[in-house]
């Protein structure tokens, strides 16, 4: 009986650690997160990824350029290299974040971070909390979908309130939905082959309804 449950165990497993590892995936600022809200998910030592995105398709300029390390546990560090528009002076958005108390099955994972430390744009302070909602691993259709929340709040360019919701559908695409503090946003991330991962985002819907492409890398030592 062990041994023919043994392979089922084993694959359930290793689906659940994929799934947990996108968790710690870029946003489209670079630091770990859904579309534009960071997430209180952190790189944890060693690892490290970097990318690039437009945040609007029409223009298809290099809107951020980054890349994020982790030096120890639960701190990340990185910077953006930061054009919204053409034409705009290119900045570079240093930014920080670390993971004060992990996600558990009973209590919330908490992140505080900063975004943009030397005031380039906008310098941003933030405390963000997240939780799976949907606990375990639940099949449909031989689909399996793992579903999040996160709240936050802070200053500067997120003033106020924020939060979002995110589902992972199988082991390689996450669908999210998120409200910034001004805007809605609607994002899919696409993992082809391990570590390589398409993004794609939906900015301000209903408002501007601009749309984002990117491609990131992770890698753990």
């Amino acid at each position: 009986m062990r041994k023919l449950f043994t392979p089922a165990i084993l694959c359930c497993a290793l689906v659940l650690v994929l799934a947990l590892s996108a968790h710690t995936a870029p946003s489209f600022r670079g630091y770990t997160g859904l579309v534009i809200i960071p997430t209180a998910d952190a790189l944890q030592e060693g690892e490290y990824n970097l990318g690039a995105n437009t945040e609007n398709i029409d223009d298809f300029n290099a809107s951020n350029i980054f890349a994020n390390f982790a030096p120890i546990n639960n701190l990340e560090v990185g910077f953006d290299s930061f054009q919204l528009t053409d034409g705009a002076d290119r900045e570079t958005l240093l930014n920080a974040k670390y993971l004060f108390m992990p996600e558990t099955d009973n209590q919330a994972g908490v992140a505080f971070g900063l975004h943009d430390l030397t005031n380039e744009v906008n310098s941003t302070a933030y405390a963000v909390a997240s939780k799976s909602i949907a606990r375990g691993l639940s099949v449909f259709d031989s689909e399996i979908t793992n579903v999040r929340g996160h709240i936050g709040v802070g200053g500067g360019r997120f003033d106020g309130l924020f939060f979002g919701a995110s589902a992972f559908l199988g082991n390689r695409l996450m669908l999210s939905f998120e409200y910034d503090s001004a805007d809605v946003n609607l994002g899919a991330r696409f993992t082809p082959v391990r570590g390589i991962r398409i993004h794609g985002g939906w900015f301000d819907v209903g408002g501007r309804d601009d749309f984002g492409l990117g491609v990131s890398y992770n890698k753990s030592y």
